[in-house]
């Protein structure tokens, strides 16, 4: 893929994250194998997922990802190009940021409500739980919640 030496991603030793996975350090952020402005498909999905098959072949057992990039585009080219998924690959998701536009929005909704929809399947982590076709995942991240109405 590229004319430049490869280093396994297991040379930079492991971290736990969550407290019970551990993972190489060094991860892949799946933020830009969307389009420009991080909207829409990529201008070459083909190529988009051969790099996030590289990365996992040299090591990357960690890949963030979130609902809100693209939107949906960065987890359905993960599931694409991997799944299955190798045992050892964790698959990090954001939850609560709602893009309805080329920028970023703010949080939709106060903690409880977050946690409330998750529990119903709501969200974007249900639409991820489809777009990853994962049907547990390893790690959930909340991007921040708005201030809870008084």
């Amino acid at each position: 893929m590229s004319e430049f030496p490869t280093v396994h991603a297991g040379l930079a030793r492991t971290i736990d994250v969550a407290g019970d996975l551990t993972v190489n350090r060094l991860g892949f952020g799946a933020m830009r194998v969307t389009g420009a402005g991080i909207w829409g498909p990529p201008a070459d999905r083909d190529v988009a997922k051969a790099v996030l098959r590289h990365a996992v072949e040299l090591g990357t057992n960690f890949i963030d990802t979130a609902d809100s990039y693209g939107p949906h585009i960065s987890e359905e080219l993960i599931h694409e190009a991997l799944h299955p998924y190798p045992d050892d690959l964790v698959i990090a998701t954001n939850g609560s940021m709602s893009r309805p536009k080329a920028r970023h929005e703010p949080a939709i909704g106060n903690l409880k409500k977050i946690i409330s929809g998750l529990s119903r399947r709501g969200l974007q982590a249900a639409t991820a739980e489809v777009n990853l076709a994962a049907a547990a995942f390893d790690l959930l991240k909340i991007y921040r919640t708005a201030p809870a109405a008084g």
